[in-house]
């Protein structure tokens, strides 16, 4: 074991409140494109103002998209440092917050897996 539960306990409530600060960053950082973008534009630019818009969205969407990736990462390495010290994973913090934020899509995505092959396996016997 490389860690003892105590610290792993201490670890991933740390890494899970740095995952959480970067997520709530992001969504700082989106509504303020988005404030800036409506503030930069007067009322009669409506074109200025969709395309200032849509540079605001690109850039939410590639930065947010990074981001994802990087919080998820994080969540998942807090993860293993409470399996990796044996620590009961109902406990863990950061499995909390992936299961938040990844369990609903997946979910969605095994049903709709789940009710193609039921209809599919269902019409192939008629």
């Amino acid at each position: 074991m490389l860690f003892t539960v105590s610290d792993a306990a201490k670890s991933c409530g740390t890494l899970a409140t740095i995952a959480q600060q970067i997520d709530d960053a992001k969504t700082g950082v989106q509504n303020e494109l988005e404030r800036l973008a409506t503030l930069a534009m007067s009322k009669d630019a409506v074109i200025a103002r969709k395309i200032a818009h849509a540079i605001a969205k690109k850039i939410v969407n590639t930065v947010g998209y990074k981001v994802v990736i990087i919080v998820r990462s994080i969540r998942v390495a807090g993860v293993w440092v409470c399996a990796e010290a044996g620590q009961d994973l109902g406990r863990c913090l950061c499995l909390r917050a992936l299961l938040r934020v990844e369990a609903p899509a997946l979910v969605k995505r095994y049903l709709k897996d789940g009710l193609k092959e039921l209809v599919s396996e269902h019409l192939q016997g008629v």
